[in-house]
């Protein structure tokens, strides 16, 4: 297992490599937290997010055949991690994704 310091400055070399790039604006997340946050339903979620065409988060999830409140916690936990943000339009939060790109840290 490689030292944390060897993996900070991994992680630090990738974003750098990524901004150079012209990928200004991502999320970087650890190996550990993108198998735990970024399963298979969350995934759809962030594509769907990006896709836009809703107004709330009942219709984001009548659209993805999915439980509002299963949808709900899923992006509070995006949220959490910084994936998502919400847009405040009355009543209703919106969700939106508060970055371009979410990447994974090399794992090498």
């Amino acid at each position: 297992m490689a030292s944390q310091a060897k993996r900070s400055r991994n992680r630090t070399e990738f974003a750098r490599a990524l901004t150079e790039a012209g990928f200004t604006d991502f999320l970087m997340l650890d190996t550990e937290t993108a198998q735990s946050v970024l399963t298979e339903r969350r995934v759809e979620l962030l594509r769907r997010i990006r896709a836009g065409d809703f107004d709330s988060v009942q219709r984001l999830a009548d659209d993805l055949g999915r439980d509002k409140a299963a949808v709900s916690r899923d992006l509070g936990l995006l949220f959490e991690h910084n994936a998502v943000d919400y847009e405040v339009e009355g009543s209703r939060k919106v969700p939106t994704l508060k970055h371009e790109r979410i990447v994974v840290e090399p794992i090498l």
